[in-house]
């Protein structure tokens, strides 16, 4: 990834743009060695070499992000976005910021921006989707998110707004089937811990608690577990009637998390004799 200015020419080279240039390279190789100090320092300084330069810019906003230093990361990509001539691509990064720190009506007014100047971008859509559902507005929200899939079919963080959508109405076998599509996207021992999680808590409202069990197992292999999930777990093991790995799996929750009051009252229930074990996966 490189950048350049936008009084930039092959005929004369000027000292700031290839300032600027030599700033942004350092700067990406610093963020590849993972010295995300030196990033920053680095890409603010092509940005001072080359105030017009809007990649200059863009890579100081997301290095500035990263940092949690939000306020002055969309200040530098609304620079960016103006210098670009309103490029859609910046326009919802802009957007996305603004949605991240709650300035909802910026976020749509960037949305409305960007699908305006390239109407067939997955990612315009999917924007706006995310302002609706922010909203509480679904049935719009999933609307614009199925627009976005119109256009990008493999569209992870979209297709899990959908699964997510899905299930917060009730139509869990919907939201199955939505993430057992996206599951195809990965290799099979790749799949990532928020999607076995998902599946398992869809399985579990529909009763399919063996399943549910066994993507929650899953889940725990698939990245460190929080106590909620090992918890998750433990209540599907218990609705299986598994109640001695359910108790030690609540037991594990409550080492990460002593005062965990959902993993509390689960190893409560499955320590006292003759009690009937959950049956719904919270």
């Amino acid at each position: 990834m490189t950048c350049g200015c936008s009084t930039f020419s092959q005929q004369a080279v000027d000292s700031n743009v290839v300032r600027c240039r030599q700033h942004c390279q350092a700067g990406l190789e610093a963020a590849r060695r993972g010295n995300d100090a030196s990033a920053l320092g680095t890409f603010a300084a092509a940005v001072e070499s080359c105030p017009e330069d809007e990649r200059a810019r863009q890579l100081y906003a997301e290095s500035l992000w990263s940092h949690g230093d939000e306020e002055a990361a969309i200040a530098q990509m609304v620079e960016a976005q103006r210098l670009s001539g309103g490029e859609p691509e910046a326009t919802v990064r802009l957007g996305q910021m603004y949605l991240a720190v709650g300035r909802i009506d910026q976020a749509e007014k960037a949305a409305t921006r960007a699908i305006a100047s390239a109407p067939r971008m997955a990612e315009g859509w999917a924007l706006e989707g995310d302002v609706l559902a922010r909203r509480e507005q679904a049935d719009q929200a999933l609307a614009r998110y199925h627009r976005a899939l119109a256009y990008r079919s493999d569209y992870p963080e979209v297709q899990f707004a959908v699964a997510d959508l899905y299930g917060k109405q009730g139509r869990h076998t919907r939201a199955l089937a939505t993430l057992n599509a996206l599951s195809q996207q990965y290799e099979p021992n790749h799949i990532p811990q928020r999607l076995h999680v998902m599946r398992g808590r869809s399985y579990g409202v529909l009763g399919r608690h063996q399943e549910a069990a066994d993507e929650f197992s899953l889940a725990v292999k698939a990245a460190p577990p929080t106590a909620e999930l090992l918890n998750e777990l433990a209540t599907a093991l218990a609705a299986c009637g598994d109640t001695i790995a359910a108790r030690m799996t609540a037991e594990h929750a409550l080492s990460l998390q002593p005062e965990n009051p959902d993993a509390q009252q689960l190893l409560a229930q499955l320590r006292q004799p003759g009690t009937t074990p959950p049956r719904a996966i919270r």
